[in-house]
């Protein structure tokens, strides 16, 4: 059986299941809005899931903005994924 490196630095199933309890409490106060986008971004790439919502990422990227602010405010900040900067255009 595989272990981690170091066990500590994965949740165990008493952990994995608040985590879960966690989210799900957060998802029911979403506006519904945002809630769609939460749902179909657990599926589907940002790509995918513009596509699926039928908007532009740009406007998913700001939705994902406000998914964020609503974790961080429930403590759940580490959720997700730092946001994505920008990168410089090639010339």
């Amino acid at each position: 059986m595989f272990e981690p490196p170091d066990s500590r630095a994965w949740p165990g199933p008493t952990e994995s299941r608040g985590a879960a309890l966690d989210v799900a409490a957060v998802l029911a106060t979403l506006p519904r809005r945002l809630r769609r986008v939460a749902e179909v971004l657990k599926d589907h790439s940002v790509l995918a899931a513009a596509k699926r919502l039928k908007m532009s990422r740009t406007t998913l990227y700001r939705r994902l903005d406000e998914l964020r602010e609503f974790f961080a405010a429930a403590g759940l900040k580490d959720f997700f994924a730092p946001a994505r900067t920008p990168r410089a255009r090639r010339g």
